[in-house]
């Protein structure tokens, strides 16, 4: 059982990753001023810039965030060789991870009551209030080594699926930059199926199994809550790499419906 300073402690590294989440809002709302100021100083162009685009922009904040903190530390997921050091090890990265994930999620779920559709879609509503869910178990602290991973390291993917949806909100970009817009889906396609379909399952399976082993020493609701985000958020990236994969497959044969814009 949790004693009263440990609940206090995951509190407080709750509110702190609440606080990120205001931060990130923030930010969002400056985008948006500064690009509803740019609209009106550009008024006659082409030049469109609605919520969804400042939301992209602001999200790729704590994204980069992330992939900061989470890069110095990859040496570490070698370096925790017994279940017992990758479940219960203090890993100040890890930590840091959780607080901004719980702040990046606050700022997703919020982003999907705003912008609506896309965001708003259920399988992204699902995404996001487990990975929140997940960072939120791991400040008691708990798999912090797995956050390196889960946290941070799979969000290299996010990066390029920001400005490629940034391509697909603003058309006139994909045909005044095509090369651009095809190297970005390409890095996309690459990271994403790299880390998040043929990756990630390993370390799905490999935390799995460590709780399973550890099962004696962990709380249940924490076995609960670890293979219900695992078993969901596992399932929801194989879903989507099957969407990925798809979208590359039609790509190679010319069915890009967005750069057949231009031709039309």
């Amino acid at each position: 059982m949790e004693t009263a300073g440990e609940a206090a402690s995951l509190w407080q590294d709750f509110v702190q990753g609440c606080k990120y989440g205001v931060v990130f809002l923030a930010i969002w709302v400056a985008v948006a001023l500064a690009a509803l100021l740019w609209t009106r100083i550009r008024r006659g162009s082409d030049a469109e810039f609605s919520v969804n685009d400042s939301y992209l922009v602001a999200g790729a904040i704590p994204v980069l965030s992330l992939i900061a903190v989470g890069y110095s530390s990859t040496p570490m997921l070698w370096g925790c060789p017994t279940a017992e050091e990758r479940l219960f090890a203090v890993v100040p990265a890890g930590k840091m991870i959780s607080q901004l994930q719980v702040g990046y999620q606050v700022f997703c779920l919020v982003g999907a009551v705003f912008c609506g559709y896309p965001q708003s879609k259920p399988e992204n509503i699902a995404h996001h209030f487990l990975a929140g869910l997940a960072s939120t178990l791991s400040l008691l602290p708990f798999a912090q080594y797995y956050c390196i991973f889960f946290g941070s390291l799979v969000e290299l993917s996010t990066a390029p699926l920001t400005v490629l949806d940034l391509f697909k909100r603003n058309r006139q970009y994909i045909e005044k930059y095509p090369s651009a817009y095809s190297a970005t889906k390409a890095v996309f396609a690459l990271s994403f199926l790299s880390l998040r379909v043929l990756i990630w399952p390993y370390f799905a399976v490999r935390m799995g199994l460590d709780v399973y082993i550890m099962r004696g020493e962990i709380p249940f609701y924490s076995q609960i809550i670890t293979y219900t985000a695992l078993l969901g958020l596992t399932g929801l990236q194989l879903l989507w790499g099957r969407l990925v994969l798809r979208n590359v497959i039609l790509t190679l044969r010319g069915q890009d419906r967005y750069l057949k814009k231009k031709e039309t």
